[in-house]
């Protein structure tokens, strides 16, 4: 199967991934279909030894978080593969091209379906024929790309509010699981679909002026309450773990939300591969199940430099998999071109996110960042720090995660470069500006619903006192 071909059934992948997020906000909301006892857990089949260790992972998170349990019901699959072919019976992207062939893609997720092989009883089966694409995506740029990789990685799904994947060494460290949080491909559909709404949704007309963006913005975002109320109500109910309800998306829109939200996944998937093809190796620490659950596994723990390093590497798998797509479907470049600003989008939402956790915890506003701060930060990172100031880099700013701003920032000229390389034509320059604008969208509704987001949370918290 070739680039393209993978990458687009990828991307009806995300069609029906929405669909299957619509049936089960139900049933974490508390009107489900199941009420989340015991019955619907399978027993534990894993046949591979790795597997079998994941799978207890797995049982102990399902066990924690009960609303993820419709995951595992026995009837899921046929629910979800209906309402797949009825949605795409009723749309088409006539406008952009890309038109969906309803019979060869029944039959191909016929197929898929029928021949998937999840590895534990307890693997979210769609997750995983998600998961399996963006592997195979990510394995043919590789081997494209030259890069070398010892052992192809093992992959699955936890059920878990957390915004991350991690990746859990097993069999005594000699083998690993990549985790993908089942939350995560739920937040990076539902940010770009909010975020579009900012944006023109049109391409290849021409590139718009700073006043049409703004204004674009103010018409989306600004003179939108519902809209500012869908954004305030996704962040919030990210942080505490509530079902998240999906907002419409226009059938213009929709390509951008798919082609968008798929490079995202892609690059989240590509980023743990880098890991593997940079041979890092990392210290443990514990985490509870999922990062939501009440048993603790160790994961590993990644340093800055191997996180910058995985981001470089991923981005290369990610920019490969984009450009050659655009080859093999030149009618749709420009959505490919676009989709190369996905990954800063991706950190700008994670940035907002943890601005949001500052809220929190704390009950006010997050400080700005000074730029003499991100100087610090930055040379932190680089290890170009004076002897008197090592003490507070290590202890305060390397010993956390690196922020998203920075992650963000070391991709910008990679990217730029991937884009300067391209033909230099109006198509490309308005393809690589529509980027930009869902970067300008997401943080112009940051701007315009902080407040209401920091009421939220202190008035949940009071909730949760009482």
């Amino acid at each position: 199967m070739t680039p393209y071909r993978t990458f687009m059934c990828a991307v009806r992948l995300a069609c029906y991934a929405m669909i299957f997020f619509c049936l089960v906000a139900p049933a974490q909301s508390g009107t489900a279909v199941n009420d989340g006892q015991e019955d619907v857990l399978p027993d534990p089949c894993a046949r591979d030894p790795i597997y079998r260790e994941f799978e207890m992972i797995q049982v102990d998170a399902y066990l924690s978080n009960k609303d993820f349990r419709i995951f595992l019901e026995s009837d899921l699959r046929n629910r979800v593969k209906q309402s797949v072919f009825k949605e795409l019976r009723d749309r088409a992207f006539a406008q952009t091209g890309v038109i969906i062939v309803t019979q060869e893609f029944e039959r191909y997720f016929e197929a898929e379906v029928a021949s998937l092989k999840v590895p534990t009883c307890y693997e979210n089966p769609f997750f995983y024929l998600m998961m399996d694409q963006y592997a195979r995506d990510v394995e043919t740029a590789r081997q494209e790309l030259g890069l070398s990789l010892a052992v192809r990685p093992r992959f699955g799904s936890l059920p878990s509010n957390d915004i991350n994947a991690y990746t859990y060494p097993l069999s005594g460290g000699r083998a690993h699981v990549i985790a993908i949080n089942s939350q995560l491909f739920n937040f990076i559909y539902q940010m770009t679909a909010l975020s579009v709404h900012g944006v023109d949704p049109a391409l290849n007309k021409r590139q718009l002026s700073q006043a049409e963006v703004i204004t674009n913005g103010l018409i989306g975002i600004a003179y939108n309450p519902q809209a500012q109320k869908s954004f305030v109500a996704s962040i919030v109910g990210l942080l505490l773990g509530k079902p998240i309800a999906r907002g419409p998306v226009s059938h213009l829109e929709e390509p951008l939300v798919i082609f968008f939200a798929a490079a995202m996944e892609r690059f989240v998937f590509a980023h743990e591969y880098g890991h593997l093809i940079r041979t890092h190796r990392s210290p443990k620490t514990s985490r509870p199940t999922g990062a939501t659950g009440s048993f603790e596994y160790d994961v590993l723990k990644w340093s800055w430099r191997q996180e910058f390093e995985a981001d470089s590497v991923g981005l290369k798998l990610v920019i490969q998999i984009l450009l050659r797509s655009a080859q093999d479907n030149p009618s749709l470049t420009a959505y490919y071109i676009y989709a190369l600003k996905a990954p800063l989008f991706f950190f700008e939402c994670e940035e907002l996110l943890d601005q949001a956790r500052y809220m929190q915890e704390t009950g006010k506003m997050p400080p700005p960042l000074t730029d003499k701060d991100k100087s610090f930060v930055r040379n932190c990172a680089n290890g170009t720090i004076l002897k008197a100031d090592r003490k507070r880099c290590v202890n305060d700013i390397l010993n956390n995660h690196p922020p998203a701003w920075l992650r963000e920032e070391r991709l910008q000229r990679p990217i730029n470069d991937a884009l300067a390389r391209l033909p230099g034509n109006e198509a490309t320059a308005e393809a690589a500006q529509k980027g930009s604008e869902m970067l300008f969208s997401v943080d112009f509704f940051w701007r315009e619903t902080s407040a209401q987001i920091l009421t939220a949370l202190t008035e949940q918290e009071k909730l949760i006192r009482q």
